[in-house]
């Protein structure tokens, strides 16, 4: 049985030698014999085993010599160089030269027996005679050859030049202004939080007199951005304590979005989180609506609003990059309260204090820090979630000061992979209990040196940085609800907060 490469008729021209990367070889499996046998003989032959019944036989022999494209087996190769004539005698092979590009004629008289589909198992495997192509056949017989495309054809399956006709670039112009449409809907969503937030967005500039020093006046100028709020009837402005610190009620100038300025009747801040809160007394305020920074995911859309530089109710677009950055270095501060949001909406010197805003134009957090090797922008922004901060707003508005809750532990700010090993946890998680204060809360509720705290207030306890902002942002003498891991075991605990110690 011989086996021939078939190129099929479809395929690009190729070189009979190499053939590319990952290819399909078809092969057709026709026997030629050395004399010719007549199709209608009883005798078997030595490869009957090899031959359908003698109907099926027929109707196989009649579709190979009208389509002999069907009658083939699909072979895989692996990614690699295979070349043709390793199936070809070395003396027959110019018969696929690429000077010819002819592709193989078959005559139909060395066409007698069509094997079984038997598993290429029960196949043998061919000797190198039979490898050999038979000779050309005499003019008389009907070659089967791959067929050109008719020329009709043709025209249709080459590329044609773009056209660049009135009428043609007019359909152009007709699909662009569907998808510009398309985006268009889509920027308005970002015009209307625009002009819902821009009445709420102030700009507030402030001057800080220092002591004089050897006979010199100092004065310091600050600038930045604030957001109205209404509590209880009242309207105040959120900004940062470092936009106002250190200044009196009539150095604190705050320009309205219709250009009027105000001064605060009373300020109050917050030195461990860096916000402060300025009460005010205007006709014709509009308060900005608040959002829930806990709902916020990372991908989120987010607007950042404010006066950069000095330039008013300045607008930048970007996502939510990260959430919960709690070890930032904010210059010489007293920031130790951190659970930022990180985003890439441009924050310039000038935005803090200013609001970051949802695309439902909800307040979802105060821009307050940038990191930045230049000073200015490089993409990463970030602003207080509006949770934390309407907790510390509430707080110094009902009480003029911030009263933080006092759990009475030290935690271990080097719990380790091996320390969690140590401990029966498959990984870190929580915070370790490193001390504990007598008469503390904790020491009250029996907590013990190596206890590792996994849930406070039903929030699960991320690092130690995370439990120091929960215990200081819980509301004091009320009882929480604490769960603890301790020696292979979960206890729940019910802890009544003290007020922090002064």
């Amino acid at each position: 049985m011989h086996i021939l490469t078939f190129i099929p008729t479809h395929m690009k021209s190729m070189n009979h030698r190499t053939i590319k990367n990952n290819y399909t070889r078809y092969f057709c499996f026709l026997p030629f014999l050395s004399k010719k046998t007549d199709i209608s003989t009883k005798q078997k032959s030595p490869d009957a085993v090899f031959l359908l019944p003698k109907l099926k036989y027929l109707l196989i022999l009649l579709l190979c010599n009208i389509y002999p494209t069907i009658i083939f087996a699909q072979i895989e190769y692996p990614s690699e160089i295979h070349p043709i004539k390793n199936h070809l005698s070395q003396t027959d092979s110019t018969s696929f030269s690429s000077e010819t590009a002819h592709p193989a004629k078959f005559s139909s008289e060395n066409i007698s027996k069509i094997p079984s589909p038997f598993s290429s198992e029960d196949i043998p495997s061919p000797t190198s005679e039979e490898l050999s192509i038979p000779e050309k056949s005499s003019s008389e017989d009907t070659p089967i050859i791959a067929q050109a495309q008719p020329k009709e054809k043709v025209a249709s399956l080459l590329d044609k030049p773009t056209s660049t006709s009135a009428q043609e670039r007019d359909k152009l112009l007709q699909e662009l202004q569907q998808h510009v449409a398309i985006l268009e809907a889509q920027s308005n969503v970002l015009k209307l939080v625009a002009k819902i937030i821009a009445p709420s967005v102030v700009h507030i500039e402030s001057i800080t007199k220092i002591p004089p020093i050897r006979g010199s006046n100092t004065t310091i100028e600050e600038a930045g951005s604030g957001v109205i709020i209404l509590r209880d009837d009242e309207y105040y402005i959120i900004t940062n304590r470092h936009v106002i610190r250190g200044a009196k009620m009539k150095d604190i100038k705050i320009k309205l979005h219709d250009n009027r300025i105000i001064h605060p009747i009373s300020s109050w801040h917050d030195s461990e989180t860096d916000i402060a809160v300025l009460k005010v007394n205007a006709p014709d305020l509009l308060a900005a609506k608040i959002g829930n920074s806990n709902s916020l995911e990372i991908g989120d859309f987010v607007l950042a609003v404010g006066s950069p530089f000095g330039l008013n109710h300045s607008v930048t677009f970007g996502i939510i990059s990260a959430k919960s950055r709690r070890s930032l270095e904010i210059g010489n501060s007293t920031v130790r309260l951190q659970d930022f949001l990180q985003t890439d909406a441009a924050i310039n010197p000038g935005n803090s204090g200013g609001p970051l805003v949802n695309l439902h134009a909800e307040v979802v957090g105060i821009n307050t820090a940038i990191a930045s090797s230049s000073g200015g922008n490089e993409g990463i922004g970030f602003s207080i979630p509006i949770r934390m901060v309407m907790l510390i707003v509430d707080q110094l508005i009902k009480y003029g000061e911030v009263r933080r809750a006092y759990l009475g532990i030290t935690l271990d700010g080097n719990f380790t992979q091996e320390k969690a090993l140590a401990a029966g946890l498959p990984h870190v998680q929580g915070a370790r209990v490193a001390e504990i204060q007598p008469g503390s809360p904790a020491a009250k509720a029996n907590f013990s040196v190596g206890d590792i705290i996994l849930y406070f207030n039903h929030v699960k306890v991320e690092d130690d940085k995370h439990l120091y902002n929960l215990v200081n942002l819980a509301e004091s003498h009320k009882a929480v609800p604490v769960s603890v891991y301790r020696d292979g075991e979960i206890y729940n605990i019910s802890i009544i907060l003290q007020d922090k110690r002064r």
